[in-house]
C-alpha cells in the first residue's frame, strides 16, 4: 500500500518564513501564532527556531543573522545551505497576507497533529495492553487539545492570584489612585468608570460629526500630560489635521482656516508655547490605513520597545482585514475580538471609536442596537460610552445645527454601574467641559475636583 504524505503547504510554510525575515510586523505575528511544530519541514522548523532565539537575544533577523545562527546551532548544511535560505527569502515576503497563510499553516497541523493521535490510539488498541476507557480518555484530551492549538489557559488555584490583588487594592487605597484603569482625565467620566479598565476593551460611540475624535484626542492628551504612554491610530485623519486639532486644544487658539485668517501675534505665540510643551508628551500617532494584524503587531513591537498605556484607535469600523470573512458583520466581529484580545494580553486599555448606524440620525438618544454591526461589539467591549448632541433648528442653507450641549453615557461597564453626566462642546477649544451640576451626588472628594478639567495650561 502505498504510504500517504501528511497534509501540508511548503510554499505557505515558505511564504511565512520570508514575510518574518523581511518584514517587522510579520515577524510579531508569526512568533506570537505560531510554533516550531506548526511546520511539517524539518528544515522550515530548524529555520523557525532560530528565528526564535535571535528574536530572544534581542538580534535583527536577516539573512547574514540568521546564516550564521543556524551555523552555530550545527544545522545550516541540513536547511540547505546559504543558498536554499536565500532561495526561502525570495518568497513572497509581506505582512499583508500572514494571516491568511497562519491559517492555512494551523489547519495543516492540526491535521498532522489529528493523524498522530489517532495512529497512537490505534496502535494501543491493537496491543490491548490498556483498557478502552484509557484509551479513549487519552484520545479524547490530546484532541481537545489540537482544537485549542495548544493554547488553553494553565488552571491555578485563586491562592496564586489574590496577593497581586491585594497590592494593587492596597495601592490604590493609599494613593487615592485609581484602581481599574488608566484616568481619562475627564472627572466625572473618572467617577462612574474609575478610568479606562486595563484588559478591557472600551467603545465610545456617537454619530458622525458629534465629536468622537474631539473626545479621544482630548482624553489622550490628559493621559500624556501625566506620562502615560498613548498609542492613537488616526484612521480617518491625516497626521496633519490632527496635530492642528491637538494644538487647539492645547492653547485655545482655532487653527481652522477662519481662524488662521483672524490670527493674532500673540495667538500665534500662545500656538507656538502649547506646541513645545506638548511636543515632549509620550503620544505616538500612527499615519496611514492599517490593518488588524499589522496595529496587533505595530503595538506590540511598540510595547517591547517600551511600555504602553493605553491605545486608542479611531475608529474601529476603518481597521482593515487581509481577506474578507464573508459579510461586514463578520469583519467587525474580527476586529473587534482582535482588540479584545489584545487588551487581554497587554493588560492596558484598548479604547475604539465606532459610528452609529444610518438609522441613529435623528434627534433620539442612541440605542445600544445603533452601533454598527452591534452584535459583537456590545459582547466584547466591557465598557460602552455614547456621546449624544441635539440638533438645532435649520440654518439658513438648511442644514442641521448640532447643540453645543452634550450627554456623555456610560450605558454599558463590566466592573461597575452605568450612569450620564452634561458638557458643553466647546468649539474654540476642541474638547467637552463637563457641567458642574453632575457632582451633587458625588463624594466630597469628586466634588473638590470640579473644575479641574477647565484648566488650560496656558
Amino acid at each position: 500500500m502505498t504510504e500517504r504524505i501528511f497534509p501540508h503547504n511548503p510554499d505557505v510554510e515558505r511564504a511565512i518564513i520570508a514575510a518574518m525575515v523581511m518584514d517587522a510586523e510579520a515577524l510579531q505575528v508569526g512568533l506570537h501564532r505560531l510554533s516550531a511544530m506548526d511546520f511539517y519541514s524539518p528544515s522550515h522548523q530548524k529555520i523557525f527556531e532560530a528565528i526564535q532565539l535571535l528574536e530572544t537575544e534581542g538580534s535583527v533577523v536577516d539573512l547574514t543573522l540568521l546564516s550564521e545562527r543556524l551555523r552555530m546551532n550545527g544545522v545550516l548544511e541540513q536547511v540547505g545551505g546559504v543558498p536554499s535560505l536565500a532561495g526561502i527569502l525570495q518568497s513572497a515576503a509581506t505582512s499583508a497576507n500572514i494571516e491568511y497563510h497562519i491559517g492555512i499553516l494551523k489547519e495543516k497541523s492540526g491535521y498532522q497533529e489529528i493523524i498522530r493521535q489517532g495512529t497512537r490510539a490505534v496502535d494501543r488498541a491493537f496491543a490491548e495492553e490498556d483498557k478502552p476507557s484509557e484509551i479513549f480518555r487519552a484520545l479524547s484530551d490530546s484532541l481537545i487539545n489540537v482544537s485549542l492549538n495548544g493554547q488553553a489557559e494553565q488552571m491555578k488555584p485563586i491562592g496564586d492570584y489574590l496577593g497581586a490583588v491585594l497590592e494593587e487594592i492596597e495601592l490604590g487605597r493609599k494613593s487615592k489612585t485609581f484602581l481599574y484603569g488608566v484616568e481619562s482625565g475627564i472627572v466625572p467620566l473618572d467617577y462612574y468608570i474609575g478610568g479606562f479598565p486595563a484588559g478591557d476593551l472600551s467603545i465610545i460611540a456617537a454619530r458622525t460629526g458629534i465629536g468622537k475624535t474631539v473626545l479621544a484626542n482630548q482624553i489622550a492628551e490628559n493621559m500624556t500630560r501625566v506620562g502615560k504612554r498613548v498609542c492613537f491610530f488616526p484612521l480617518e485623519m491625516n497626521r496633519k489635521r490632527m496635530m492642528m486639532r491637538l494644538l487647539t486644544q492645547a492653547s485655545g487658539i482655532s487653527t481652522s482656516h477662519r481662524g488662521l485668517k483672524y490670527m493674532t501675534d500673540e495667538d500665534y505665540q500662545r500656538i507656538v508655547a502649547a506646541a513645545n510643551n506638548i511636543s515632549d508628551f509620550p503620544l505616538f500617532y500612527y499615519d496611514g490605513t492599517i490593518t488588524l494584524s499589522g496595529l496587533l503587531s505595530y503595538v506590540k513591537l511598540m510595547h517591547k520597545r517600551f511600555p504602553i498605556d493605553a491605545v486608542i484607535v479611531d475608529y474601529l469600523q476603518l481597521v482593515g482585514v487581509p481577506v474578507s470573512q464573508r459579510t461586514r458583520e463578520n469583519d467587525v466581529s474580527n476586529i473587534s475580538r482582535g482588540l479584545k484580545n489584545l487588551s487581554r494580553e497587554m493588560d492596558i486599555p484598548v479604547i475604539a471609536l465606532s459610528q452609529f448606524s444610518r438609522r441613529a440620525d435623528d434627534d433620539r438618544e442612541p440605542r445600544m442596537s445603533d452601533l454598527r454591526e452591534s452584535g459583537a461589539i456590545e459582547q466584547d467591549a466591557g465598557l460602552i460610552v455614547f456621546i449624544h448632541r441635539k440638533a438645532q433648528k435649520k440654518n439658513e442653507e438648511g442644514d442641521s445645527v448640532l447643540e453645543d450641549e452634550t450627554k456623555i453615557s456610560v450605558v454599558k461597564y463590566r466592573h461597575g454601574s452605568t450612569g450620564s453626566f452634561r458638557a458643553k462642546f466647546n468649539k474654540t477649544y476642541l474638547r467637552f467641559d463637563p457641567v458642574d451640576d453632575w457632582h451633587k451626588e458625588a463624594p466630597p472628594d469628586y466634588q473638590d475636583k470640579v473644575g479641574v478639567q477647565d484648566d488650560l495650561p496656558f
